[in-house]
């Protein structure tokens, strides 16, 4: 089944749904084209909305793997953040803030208009920039 783009609200609502154990994620979902933008979308709105913390720095000291079972997290981690960051995912928040914040920013690379290859040259970009 093609999964059709979620935006953000739409991603957070699902979210919420499986959390309460209302919904499953759908098949696929962290496999698509835009697992990554949702994955970052939902583990940043965990971190704010769900548990409060104040950021993804704030989350490093206190996330384990009993909490993301917890919480839902832990097929979004093990299919999206582990394969593209390996098991030091959390230290990357700092590229993918700033690759979203990128993505979402009209003025930055106004030829891409496309959504998906907006956020994966915006990261491609924050990684360069910061990572090397």
């Amino acid at each position: 089944m093609e999964i059709e783009y979620l935006d953000e609200e739409q991603v957070i609502s699902l979210y919420n749904k499986v959390r309460t154990g209302k919904k499953a994620w759908p098949t696929g979902i962290w496999s698509s084209p835009a697992a990554l933008q949702y994955a970052v979308t939902v583990f940043d709105y965990w971190i704010h909305n769900v548990m409060g913390w104040k950021g993804w720095p704030d989350a490093r000291g206190k996330v384990t793997p009993a909490l993301l079972e917890e919480h839902r997290l832990a097929d979004l981690v093990e299919s999206v953040f582990v394969p593209e960051f390996g098991d030091d995912w959390l230290d990357f928040e700092v590229v993918l803030n700033e690759s979203m914040r990128l993505s979402e920013d009209e003025a930055w690379a106004p030829d891409v208009s496309d959504r998906q290859e907006r956020v994966e040259a915006a990261f491609e970009h924050a990684f360069e920039k910061l990572i090397g």
